[in-house]
Parts: C-alpha cells; sequence; structure tokens
C-alpha cells in the first residue's frame, strides 16, 4: 500500500507577500496603540514627536492622508506652528481612524483584533483605568488659528473680488471691466505704449489663469501685485472714469489681498505706483522708514523672492544703497569704525569696482558670491540703524538733561 503523503509541515507555509502583509497589519496595530497612550497622558511634545512620526510613515502608503486635518499645507505638509495641543489630538485621533481604515483592507479577520483591542470610540480613554477621561473639546481660538491657509481659495477669492462684483450689486461693474476703458490715460512709461489691457499683457508677458487647483503660492503673490498696481494706476490716471462703487469694490479687494498677503508674512513695497510684496522682516521695515519712499523700494525689494539668485539685480540695489550711506561715512566711523572699515571694503571690492580679476573673488560661486551681497545688504541695514540711533541718543539726552535741570 503507497505511504500516505503529510503536509502537515506546510500548515504554517506563508508566501513572501504574506509576510510583508502580516509585518504591515502588526506595525499598524503597534502604531494604534502609541496613538492611545499618546492620547492618553502624553504632553504636547510627545503629541508632536508621534504626529511627525506617524506622517512620515504613512504620508505615502494611506490615500487622502491629508483630508480632514487641521494645519496641513498642499505640496508643504503640516505647518507646526499652526498647531496646538488641541489640534494635535484631534490630528492622532483622525490618523488612528484611518490606520484602522486601512488595516481592515489589509486584513479581513483584523476586525476580530480590534473588537478585541477596541479604540478609543468604544471606550473612553483613561488615565488611571478607573475614571473616564472626557473627550477634548476644540476651542474657538484653536479652530481659527488653526486653520490652513489654501492658495487655491485664496486665488479663487481674490480673483472673483476682481472680475465680478455681485457681492456690491448686480449694477456695479467689475474692477477688471474698468481697467482696460482706463489704460489710455496711463503713462506710456509704464504701459511701454500698450494700447488695450491684452497688450499690456502681451508685452510683459503677464497670463493669470482662472482658479485651477494647480495655482502656486507664487502665482498667487503676483496676481496680488498685479492687481493692486493696475487698480492703483487706475485711480490715479483715469479716476474720473471710474464707475459708482468702484470704491467699496476696491476697498474689499484690496482688504482681503492685504489680509492675504499678511498671513503669507508679506509686506508691500512700493515705486512709481509699481507694488510688490517682499518677505516681513523688522529691520528691514525699521530701516525702509528711514528713508525716502525710491529709497524704502529698494531696502524692500533685495529680498523679494524673485530677488533670490538674481545677482546682477542685488549688485545694481546695492550700488543705490552704497550711494545712499556714502555721506554718512564719517558720521558713522565715529559710531562704530570696524562696521565702517568693513561695510566700505565690501562695497569697494564688490560693488564698485569690478575686482572680477582678484583670484579670490574670481573663484567664487554664485551662491558664494551671493552670500557675500547678502552680508553687506545686512551691514547697510545695521549701519543706517546705528546712525539713526544717534540721532535718537541726542534727543533723549537733551531732553532728560532738561528734565533733570
Amino acid at each position: 500500500m503507497p505511504k500516505r503523503a503529510n503536509y502537515d509541515d506546510l500548515v504554517g507555509f506563508k508566501t513572501p507577500t504574506q509576510r510583508r502583509n502580516d509585518a504591515q497589519v502588526a506595525m499598524i496595530l503597534a502604531d494604534m496603540k502609541r496613538i492611545d497612550s499618546v492620547l492618553a497622558s502624553g504632553n504636547e511634545d510627545e503629541l508632536k514627536a508621534l504626529h511627525i512620526d506617524l506622517d512620515g510613515t504613512y504620508q505615502n502608503l494611506i490615500r487622502n492622508w491629508d483630508k480632514s486635518v487641521w494645519g496641513y499645507v498642499p505640496k508643504f505638509g503640516f505647518n507646526y506652528e499652526f498647531l496646538g495641543e488641541s489640534s494635535l489630538r484631534d490630528n492622532l485621533t483622525t490618523m488612528r481612524g484611518k490606520l484602522r481604515g486601512y488595516l481592515l483592507q489589509l486584513s479581513p479577520n483584523a476586525e476580530d483584533i480590534l473588537l478585541s483591542d477596541p479604540s478609543p470610540t468604544k471606550k473612553n480613554i483613561t488615565t488611571d483605568n478607573t475614571a473616564d477621561t472626557p473627550k477634548m473639546r476644540t476651542n474657538m481660538y484653536d479652530i481659527i488659528n488653526g486653520g490652513k491657509f489654501d492658495v487655491v481659495k485664496e486665488y479663487a477669492r481674490i480673483w472673483t473680488l476682481f472680475n465680478t462684483a455681485d457681492h456690491i450689486g448686480s449694477r456695479a461693474v467689475p474692477l477688471a471691466k474698468q481697467i482696460p476703458l482706463g489704460m489710455q490715460f496711463f503713462p506710456d512709461s509704464f504701459k511701454r505704449r500698450a494700447i488695450t489691457l491684452e497688450d499690456f499683457n502681451d508685452v510683459f508677458g503677464f497670463k493669470f489663469n482662472p482658479p485651477n487647483e494647480s495655482v502656486t503660492e507664487d502665482e498667487l503673490i503676483s496676481y496680488c501685485e498685479y492687481i493692486v498696481t493696475l487698480c492703483d494706476h487706475l485711480w490715479e490716471y483715469a479716476e474720473d472714469c471710474l464707475e459708482d462703487d468702484s470704491d467699496y469694490l476696491r476697498d474689499d479687494l484690496f482688504q482681503t489681498i492685504e489680509s492675504c498677503m499678511d498671513e503669507l508674512g508679506l509686506m508691500p513695497a512700493k515705486r512709481d505706483n509699481i507694488t510688490i510684496f517682499v518677505n516681513k522682516d523688522p529691520t528691514v521695515t525699521a530701516v525702509a522708514e528711514m528713508v525716502d519712499e525710491s529709497m524704502s523700494y529698494d531696502v524692500k525689494s533685495y529680498i523679494h523672492n524673485q530677488t533670490k539668485g538674481n545677482l546682477q539685480r542685488k549688485k545694481t540695489i546695492l550700488k543705490f544703497l552704497a550711494d545712499d550711506i556714502e555721506p554718512e561715512r564719517n558720521k558713522l566711523r565715529g559710531i562704530n569704525r570696524t562696521l565702517e572699515g568693513n561695510l566700505f571694503q565690501m562695497l569697494q571690492k564688490f560693488v564698485r569696482h569690478n575686482n572680477e580679476e582678484n583670484p579670490y573673488i574670481k573663484g567664487l560661486s554664485p551662491d558664494e558670491l551671493e552670500a557675500c551681497y547678502d552680508d553687506i545688504y545686512q551691514m547697510w541695514l545695521l549701519a543706517k540703524a546705528e546712525i539713526d540711533n544717534l540721532e535718537r541718543k541726542k534727543r533723549v539726552e537733551e531732553t532728560l538733561k532738561r528734565i533733570n535741570a
């Protein structure tokens, strides 16, 4: 009688795919327990650390990982400046739910495991196994300040305010339709003899598409610069052409743009009715207020996003700044001789004279040369601040002298 085959040793056999699947299931179960533990007794630092770890692990594994969570910026990830303890707790609770859903997709038997190890939705999290802890309520402050900045929605909102006037009334004429009528009065130095708005856009290469999901932050900023500049020219040179309610349309539009740019950490810089938005910097802002409007524009435009990497543009601005501070050189020397010496040597070597034949300067990479330009700019800001403080110091001393007389 032939011997019967014995397959008992194959009962526990698993394919590589099954083994990987089991390992993933084990990892997810472990991470769900980590979430439960941190939600039960973790502080804000522990919540944040787990949040970062889970995001790094699952953002490419679980579809729509970024949906229904606080503080997520498309294409950039989570902005942890906007996530307080309450928001982190909400996000981790949501992430646990996403992990549970993904787990059930991986393993049909996972439901049995979950039933034996229930989620916080099935029983409240406790700190001492005796008293239930009520679910954390998200307060109004965290809701308002934890909202993410949505570039697409902001662009759509500004597009609507510029191209329509429905929020004012059915008879109001959108600003986008008024600007072409006023173009004829704009100076040629600005429009380069363009006859129509389409001609103007073609001359300068402006093309702003209707709102869509691919809008970037740079496009939003450029669109705001475009709108503010055209509106300022309309009010300056063609105010007689304005329709009724135009002031209301502009006020609503400009208020929205200002708030939007402020949330992005940007401030306006203007010259000849042309506006750009640059990064906010307390030192830059303070020094810009010490100089005239034209020089203020140069001071601010140096830190414009589109100036980064543009060595020729930065060098041109530094030449203007060098001319501005030259008459105050002796005054600066009396305040800070080292700063005066370093600043004017750098201006001589890198800005005022062509020293490309200098072996060291010639060997600098574009990034290294830009770093030198940026150092000169920062020294110029410091020099202007120190000179301004000297005048303030004299006024304060004179005031105190009179008080104590």
